[in-house]
């Protein structure tokens, strides 16, 4: 947030305007955490293919957003769940 310029050596300049500094208002600087990796635009089409060789396809006109979680995590084991949400249009 307030983002001016990044240089050499690790240098970020952030540029805040006073008013935002004495301002009552609550900033809130990062989104919540959230298991949502990537949101993918470009993404039309949903396929899924199963060990039995069939597939499953599903239309996505705004792309889709990516989500990954592990509730019953087993390191031994594929535990994790992929989710595909649609983008809204808006």
């Amino acid at each position: 947030m307030f983002w001016a310029s990044s240089h050499r050596g690790g240098l970020h300049v952030h540029e805040v305007p006073v008013e935002r500094v004495d301002s009552p208002q609550e900033l809130t600087w990062l989104e919540p955490a959230t298991d949502v990796f990537e949101r993918v635009h470009r993404a039309r089409e949903l396929v899924v293919r199963t060990p039995q060789c069939d597939e499953f396809s599903v239309g996505l006109p705004n792309g889709a957003q990516l989500s990954f979680s592990e509730p019953d995590r087993d390191i031994n084991e594929p535990s994790g769940v992929l989710l595909v949400d649609p983008i809204d249009e808006d």
